[in-house]
């Protein structure tokens, strides 16, 4: 039979209890506050949260951000099966997922789905996964979810800045190239590559300096300071560039000032081959160099024939000078053989046809002396007409007394030779 317990071990034994009522009521307060703190952070978190059954694909409980990310209520969501929310590619991957982790692999816990949201717009969804076991059979989720849509939206407007850049960069008939604020190059497109003739990794390992001459280094430096303190080059600057094989080239060349996350990173330059326009320039100019020296020898040339012309001017003056001087003495010399003819045809000829014509002539005689006077005055016409005016109609003694004045006799010396007064002279 058993042994009855005593009044002290059941007075123990209902303490006992009282205690552990006590202890559990505790617990379940604690419980109670700990589930009411649970669904406060539920509720108000402003990432998402939902809780999904694997077992019948249901959401069992969403909180308001899941609503304001999908525009559905709680009553719609929690009536729709979490996989009908995915696009066609995040159900693939959602299967995926659930494949691997059925069979035991581990997988992240992170991963981004796109959602259709109400309207029929899609959102993305980065996930983050609390999985729920009963013993060892996968039975739900609790799930953090936060709209990553704009995120997203900037990283592919990012994406295809970067990849617009990296096509211009790659394809651009210009050189561009990227060298940090110690003048070490970073990178350069395939066009700088093909024109110094260094390969990507090669120009790496070069600093701009070493492509440039001495006299360039200063103006270069100038040149990265600036960029460096008003973030771009107003001006395009020319250099003489050292190639791979030592031959050179020029180029125009202009930077600005590159960032990287919010902070001056680099400085990116873009040049231009300018080395044939170069070379036409200085032929140009070797052609305006040549062509200024012809015209100076030229203008030599001409000034010492201008100077032999005004010797021979001068000479030629001079010998017109002593032409006209021939020639008035000549004119002179004619004119007084002119008038020497004239007065001997009228001293010794005309007073002998004179004489004739005194005298009696028979009709021949008279003829021949008419026809004598005739050729007589015919010889002498091309100097008569201004001779003849003045001693054609002189008689021989006013002939004689003419001559006498032009040798230069004076009236009573005439009058003296010709036995004749002075008033008659």
């Amino acid at each position: 039979m058993a042994k009855k317990s005593t009044y002290e071990e059941l007075e123990q034994r209902i303490k006992e209890l009282e205690e552990e009522s006590v202890k559990s009521k505790r617990i379940e307060a604690a419980l109670r506050e700990s589930e009411e703190r649970y669904r406060q952070i539920f509720n108000i978190a402003p990432a998402g949260i939902y809780e999904v059954d694997f077992r019948t694909g249901k959401l069992v409980n969403v909180n308001d951000a899941i609503c304001e990310y999908s525009g559905y209520t709680k009553d719609e969501l929690l009536s729709m099966n979490a996989i009908d929310l995915l696009t066609e590619e995040s159900k693939k991957r959602f299967l995926n997922r659930t494949s691997k982790i059925l069979k035991g692999e581990s997988i992240p816990n992170n991963v981004e789905y796109a959602i259709y949201k109400r309207d029929g717009s899609e959102i993305w969804l980065s996930i983050n996964n609390k999985f729920i076991y009963e013993g060892d059979d996968l039975v739900g989720a609790t799930v953090i979810a936060q709209d990553t849509t704009e995120h997203r939206k900037v990283e592919e407007a990012l994406r295809e800045s970067e990849e617009r850049y990296r096509e211009l960069f790659e394809r651009s008939l210009d050189c561009i190239y990227i060298h940090d604020f110690e003048g070490n190059f970073i990178d350069a497109n395939p066009n700088a590559l093909d024109l110094l003739g260094y390969t990507k990794e090669g120009i790496t390992s070069l600093n701009f300096a070493s492509l440039l001459s001495e006299d360039q280094l200063l103006m270069a430096f100038n040149e990265l300071r600036g960029v460096i303190e008003k973030g771009v080059q107003n001006n395009l600057s020319e250099y003489k560039i050292r190639k791979k094989n030592g031959d050179y080239v020029y180029v125009e060349s202009k930077g600005s000032l590159i960032h990287k996350d919010g902070e001056p990173y680099a400085i990116m330059g873009i040049a231009r081959d300018i080395t044939e326009r170069k070379q036409a320039d200085e032929k140009l100019m070797k052609l305006y160099d040549e062509l200024e020296k012809r015209v100076e020898k030229r203008t030599r040339d001409l000034a010492k024939i201008n100077k032999e012309l005004g010797i021979k001017t001068v000479n030629l003056e001079e010998t017109n000078t002593a032409m006209k001087v021939l020639l008035k003495r000549r004119n002179e010399d004619k004119l007084e053989t002119e008038e020497k003819i004239l007065a001997n045809i009228n001293e010794l000829i005309k007073p002998l046809i004179d004489t004739l014509k005194g005298t009696k002539l028979d009709k021949r005689q008279s003829t021949c002396l008419e026809i004598l006077e005739t050729n007589l005055r015919d010889i002498v016409s091309p100097f008569s007409r201004e001779l003849g005016s003045k001693y054609w109609r002189l008689t021989p003694m006013e002939f004689k007394v003419a001559n006498f004045v032009r040798s230069g006799k004076t009236t009573k010396e005439i009058a003296e030779l010709l036995h004749l007064a002075t008033s008659t002279i």
